[in-house]
């Protein structure tokens, strides 16, 4: 990743920008906190990105429009830019990590393995 890179230019093209539910924000919120605390144990400082996109109409400036979009985990590297960022997938719930390094890319984990994700992650960051 290039200078001046944030953690959204790691964000595949594809992963949509639609928005999620209350309910299932909540869901890969938890997903992402068993990452994060994960990674946590073995020291490796990581941070999660929420987002709520507000839409105003200059025409009608009582109405707006709010989309709540997926959360993100972010993990900085020593130089301050992100090494990975995990999303869940919107419908599959699998865990999608996204790498810089050796090991760039995205690569898909299955939803019942937060470990193998934090693995990922701490490969990446070695």
């Amino acid at each position: 990743m290039a200078t001046g890179q944030t953690a959204t230019d790691l964000r595949p093209d594809w992963v949509e920008d639609d928005g999620i539910s209350e309910s299932t924000a909540e869901k890969h919120n938890e997903a992402l906190d068993l990452v994060q605390r994960l990674l946590a144990a073995r020291g490796v400082r990581s941070f999660a990105v929420r987002t709520i996109r507000l839409k105003l109409s200059s025409e009608r400036p009582s109405r707006r429009l709010q989309t709540r979009l997926g959360p993100e985990l972010v993990v900085p590297g020593g130089d301050g830019q992100p090494v990975a960022m995990v999303n869940v997938g919107a419908r599959s719930g699998c865990y999608l990590v996204t790498l810089r390094g050796d090991r760039p890319g995205m690569h898909t984990v299955n939803q019942q393995s937060p470990q193998r994700a934090a693995d990922l992650i701490l490969a990446a960051d070695a």
